[in-house]
């Protein structure tokens, strides 16, 4: 889960100053990423990483959603959390 922290840290930097001129025109920004580091969580491990990692990660998107990239259906809301989580 460190790891998974660490490169979302750098994502959502990065991420954020290429949409920094463009903020204004739209109402939402979610951030979209494939997970090729952990795969997609457990579920035990998902709600760990929202408790312990998310609150220390700063970030303006409305949503972050990492979804399993030899699996497109599986993925983990990690902000905020909603039902679009899908059963491992």
């Amino acid at each position: 889960m460190g790891e998974v922290e660490r490169n979302l840290r750098l994502c959502i930097a990065e991420k954020e100053n290429k949409i920094e001129r463009f903020r204004e025109i739209y109402s939402e920004w979610w951030l979209v990423l494939p997970d090729h580091i952990d795969y997609s969580m457990d579920p035990e491990d998902r709600d760990v990483f929202r408790a312990v990692f998310m609150p220390k990660i700063q970030h303006t998107f409305d949503k972050i959603i990492l979804i399993d990239p030899r699996d497109y259906r599986r993925v983990f809301e990690a902000h905020p959390f909603t039902r679009l989580d899908m059963p491992v």
